[in-house]
């Protein structure tokens, strides 16, 4: 299912063929809500294998250099296989670079507006290169800037070090159903702070190492904490609940939604309706009552799938 399919479907349920009352961007993001809704509601989004997000790093420049530029380093190794002469543009330059730096390491790219490079993880990383820093020989060094790689995630893996104890979830993830750890196949209990505070009442003092016995979900926004800490490399795999994968725009018209097969596309078309149905024009909402009737019946086959998501569960 892609926008350029189901954009046409909303027009003719709300008397829109003339895009008079919504433009595409309009229903995009109807549409893009209401699965983000769903997602939350049904908790029917579940994933057990590994969707890996590279983490990446920018350099920006503003100016030209006025000297070659022999050095580009990620976390202190060198990444340029030759030498960049002095460009005529920025453009020309960030090209240069980015077609110079090691492929067997990292992948060069040109973002932003042409006068970034930016500089991706290979796979099998994910949020392993995190904070990574960049630098080069660029002169003066006032007309280039670095971010540091960032936005490295993994939906269903936790990559454990030795002596850390707190790591970050992908921001898709909206529960954790099960851990198992993968050099011994052993389940990892998830439990909250207060199961904890009741049940091993120094955990939060002890410097014990060892395989994680517990997974901590509640104990910091957006991470998870195990005890006891990792006294090796190892990996945690997971089984979650996720928020959709890509955003539906209309600039992407042929790009498949994440929308799941088992899920009713009217209940879909019911949300996008409601939202759609309760903008803003000239000041008021297009029309309320249909909005408030839309939004009781959404609520109501939300309610049905999540009675049908327990039923395929128990089957």
């Amino acid at each position: 299912m892609t926008f350029a399919e189901i954009e046409p479907v909303i027009r003719d349920f709300v008397d829109d063929t003339d895009s008079n009352l919504w433009d595409s961007n309009s229903i995009a993001s109807a549409i893009d809500r209401t699965i983000k809704q769903i997602a939350r509601t049904t908790r029917t989004y579940v994933d057990s294998v590994n969707i890996e997000t590279p983490a990446h790093g920018h350099i920006a420049f503003s100016g030209l250099p006025t000297a070659p530029i022999t050095s580009v380093t990620v976390q202190g190794v060198e990444v340029l296989l030759a030498p960049v002469a002095v460009a005529t543009s920025i453009a020309a330059l960030v090209s240069d670079i980015a077609s110079k730096i090691n492929p067997t390491l990292y992948i060069g790219s040109v973002s932003g507006n042409l006068t970034e490079v930016q500089i991706t993880a290979g796979a099998g990383n994910g949020s392993n290169n995190n904070g990574l820093t960049l630098t080069s020989d660029a002169t003066p060094s006032s007309i280039v800037s670095y971010r540091p790689f960032a936005f490295g995630a993994d939906l269903c893996l936790l990559r454990l070090y030795s002596g850390q104890e707190i790591y970050p979830l992908d921001p898709r993830v909206l529960e954790i159903y099960n851990a198992f750890l993968r050099s011994t196949g052993r389940p990892i209990p998830i439990v909250d702070e207060r199961w904890m505070d009741r049940n091993v009442s120094t955990w939060t003092t002890s410097n014990e190492s060892g395989d994680p016995r517990y997974l901590i979900t509640d104990y910091s926004p957006g991470k998870v904490r195990l005890y006891p800490r990792s006294d090796k490399v190892d990996l945690v795999d997971l089984k979650v609940v996720r928020s959709p994968l890509t955003k539906v725009l209309a600039t992407t018209p042929t790009a498949e939604i994440d929308y799941p097969s088992f899920l009713s596309e009217e209940m879909l078309f019911t949300g996008v309706q409601a939202i759609l149905f309760s903008k803003l024009r000239h000041g008021r909402q297009i029309d309320i009552q249909k909005a408030n009737a839309f939004r009781l019946q959404f609520e109501s086959e939300m309610d049905g799938a999540i009675s049908d998501h327990i039923n395929r569960t128990r089957a």
